[in-house]
Protein backbone atom coordinates (compact mmCIF):
# COMPACT_ATOMS: atom_id res chain seq x y z
CA UNK A 1 0.00 0.00 0.00
CA UNK A 2 1.70 3.18 -1.15
CA UNK A 3 2.03 5.30 1.70
CA UNK A 4 0.93 8.40 -0.78
CA UNK A 5 -2.81 6.83 -0.75
CA UNK A 6 -2.85 6.17 3.17
CA UNK A 7 -2.05 10.26 3.75
CA UNK A 8 -5.03 10.68 1.51
CA UNK A 9 -7.16 8.39 3.30
CA UNK A 10 -6.80 9.49 6.09
CA UNK A 11 -6.90 13.20 5.17
CA UNK A 12 -10.47 12.78 3.62
CA UNK A 13 -11.21 11.59 6.75
CA UNK A 14 -10.06 13.69 9.18
CA UNK A 15 -11.44 17.03 7.34
CA UNK A 16 -14.68 14.78 7.48
CA UNK A 17 -14.34 14.61 11.29
CA UNK A 18 -13.38 17.72 11.69
CA UNK A 19 -17.06 19.15 10.33
CA UNK A 20 -18.70 17.13 12.66
CA UNK A 21 -21.30 15.70 10.13
CA UNK A 22 -22.94 12.17 10.61
CA UNK A 23 -22.36 10.17 7.31
CA UNK A 24 -24.53 7.59 8.56
CA UNK A 25 -27.65 8.73 7.31
CA UNK A 26 -26.28 10.44 4.48
CA UNK A 27 -24.79 7.32 2.98
CA UNK A 28 -28.01 5.52 3.65
CA UNK A 29 -29.89 8.00 1.52
CA UNK A 30 -27.20 8.03 -1.10
CA UNK A 31 -27.73 3.99 -0.84
CA UNK A 32 -31.36 3.34 -0.86
CA UNK A 33 -31.45 6.28 -3.81
CA UNK A 34 -29.09 4.12 -5.94
CA UNK A 35 -30.06 0.45 -4.70
CA UNK A 36 -33.74 0.43 -3.84
CA UNK A 37 -33.75 -2.88 -3.28
CA UNK A 38 -31.06 -3.19 -0.39
CA UNK A 39 -33.91 -1.62 1.34
CA UNK A 40 -35.72 -5.07 1.76
CA UNK A 41 -32.60 -6.55 3.44
CA UNK A 42 -33.00 -4.15 6.00
CA UNK A 43 -36.63 -4.55 6.85
CA UNK A 44 -37.51 -0.66 6.20
CA UNK A 45 -39.20 1.26 3.90
CA UNK A 46 -38.50 4.32 2.41
CA UNK A 47 -38.49 6.59 5.07
CA UNK A 48 -38.16 4.68 8.01
CA UNK A 49 -35.47 5.25 11.03
CA UNK A 50 -32.41 3.16 10.72
CA UNK A 51 -31.86 -0.16 12.44
CA UNK A 52 -29.15 0.38 15.03
CA UNK A 53 -26.81 -1.93 13.72
CA UNK A 54 -26.52 -0.04 10.21
CA UNK A 55 -24.45 2.55 12.20
CA UNK A 56 -21.93 -0.46 12.88
CA UNK A 57 -22.45 -1.40 9.50
CA UNK A 58 -20.57 1.52 7.73
CA UNK A 59 -17.98 1.35 10.82
CA UNK A 60 -17.04 -2.15 9.66
CA UNK A 61 -16.77 -1.12 6.11
CA UNK A 62 -14.60 2.17 6.83
CA UNK A 63 -12.42 -0.02 8.64
CA UNK A 64 -12.22 -2.36 5.19
CA UNK A 65 -11.40 0.85 3.19
CA UNK A 66 -9.17 2.26 5.39
CA UNK A 67 -6.93 -0.97 6.67
CA UNK A 68 -3.47 -0.88 4.87
CA UNK A 69 -2.77 -3.95 6.74
CA UNK A 70 -3.70 -7.30 4.40
CA UNK A 71 -4.39 -9.63 7.20
CA UNK A 72 -7.16 -7.45 8.67
CA UNK A 73 -8.23 -6.51 5.75
CA UNK A 74 -8.93 -10.52 4.81
CA UNK A 75 -10.26 -10.97 7.97
CA UNK A 76 -12.61 -8.43 7.95
CA UNK A 77 -13.84 -8.99 4.38
CA UNK A 78 -14.52 -12.68 5.36
CA UNK A 79 -16.27 -11.63 8.68
CA UNK A 80 -18.41 -8.98 6.41
CA UNK A 81 -19.36 -11.39 4.12
CA UNK A 82 -19.89 -14.18 6.69
CA UNK A 83 -22.27 -12.61 8.53
CA UNK A 84 -24.59 -12.24 5.25
CA UNK A 85 -24.29 -15.50 3.96
CA UNK A 86 -27.67 -17.07 2.80
CA UNK A 87 -29.48 -13.73 3.08
CA UNK A 88 -29.35 -13.00 -1.39
CA UNK A 89 -26.33 -10.21 -0.77
CA UNK A 90 -24.53 -9.81 -4.04
CA UNK A 91 -21.19 -8.13 -4.83
CA UNK A 92 -23.36 -5.14 -6.43
CA UNK A 93 -24.50 -4.52 -2.62
CA UNK A 94 -21.53 -4.21 -1.41
CA UNK A 95 -19.82 -1.86 -4.10
CA UNK A 96 -23.24 0.52 -4.20
CA UNK A 97 -22.44 0.89 -0.24
CA UNK A 98 -18.44 1.33 -0.61
CA UNK A 99 -19.40 3.65 -3.96
CA UNK A 100 -22.13 5.84 -1.52
CA UNK A 101 -19.52 6.28 1.37
CA UNK A 102 -17.36 7.57 -1.20
CA UNK A 103 -19.85 10.19 -2.68
CA UNK A 104 -20.62 11.19 0.77
CA UNK A 105 -16.88 11.69 1.36
CA UNK A 106 -16.24 13.55 -1.47
CA UNK A 107 -19.89 15.68 -1.32
CA UNK A 108 -18.88 16.70 1.86
CA UNK A 109 -14.75 17.45 1.30
CA UNK A 110 -16.25 19.64 -1.86
CA UNK A 111 -13.27 21.02 -3.78
CA UNK A 112 -10.76 19.31 -1.34
CA UNK A 113 -11.65 15.95 -2.90
CA UNK A 114 -10.20 16.36 -6.21
CA UNK A 115 -8.54 13.38 -8.79
CA UNK A 116 -5.54 12.43 -6.23
CA UNK A 117 -8.56 11.18 -3.71
CA UNK A 118 -10.86 10.00 -6.24
CA UNK A 119 -7.92 8.12 -7.41
CA UNK A 120 -6.93 6.39 -3.45
CA UNK A 121 -10.81 6.21 -2.69
CA UNK A 122 -11.36 3.98 -5.80
CA UNK A 123 -8.69 1.92 -5.30
CA UNK A 124 -9.35 1.31 -1.78
CA UNK A 125 -12.91 0.22 -2.97
CA UNK A 126 -11.52 -1.81 -5.97
CA UNK A 127 -9.36 -3.51 -3.61
CA UNK A 128 -12.03 -4.25 -1.01
CA UNK A 129 -14.43 -5.62 -3.55
CA UNK A 130 -11.82 -8.11 -5.18
CA UNK A 131 -11.66 -9.88 -1.65
CA UNK A 132 -15.11 -9.83 -1.15
CA UNK A 133 -15.51 -11.17 -4.51
CA UNK A 134 -13.27 -14.23 -3.40
CA UNK A 135 -15.12 -14.69 -0.44
CA UNK A 136 -19.02 -14.72 -1.89
CA UNK A 137 -16.70 -17.41 -4.84
CA UNK A 138 -16.30 -20.02 -1.62
CA UNK A 139 -19.36 -18.93 0.35
CA UNK A 140 -21.52 -20.20 -2.52
CA UNK A 141 -19.01 -23.27 -3.65
CA UNK A 142 -19.83 -24.50 0.13
CA UNK A 143 -23.59 -23.54 0.06
CA UNK A 144 -24.32 -25.38 -3.18
CA UNK A 145 -26.27 -28.54 -2.80
CA UNK A 146 -24.40 -31.44 -3.62
CA UNK A 147 -25.32 -34.93 -4.23
CA UNK A 148 -25.44 -37.39 -1.32
CA UNK A 149 -23.25 -40.25 -1.87
CA UNK A 150 -24.51 -43.44 -3.62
Amino acid sequence: MADSEQSTIDGSLEAIAETGVDIVPLVYECYFATTPAALEHFGIAPGDELPIWAGHMINELLLCLISDDEADLRSRAFAVTTTHCGKGIDSGLYRSLCECVVQVVADLSGDAFGAAQRQAWGARVDRLMALVDVELAAEQAWSRPRPLPA
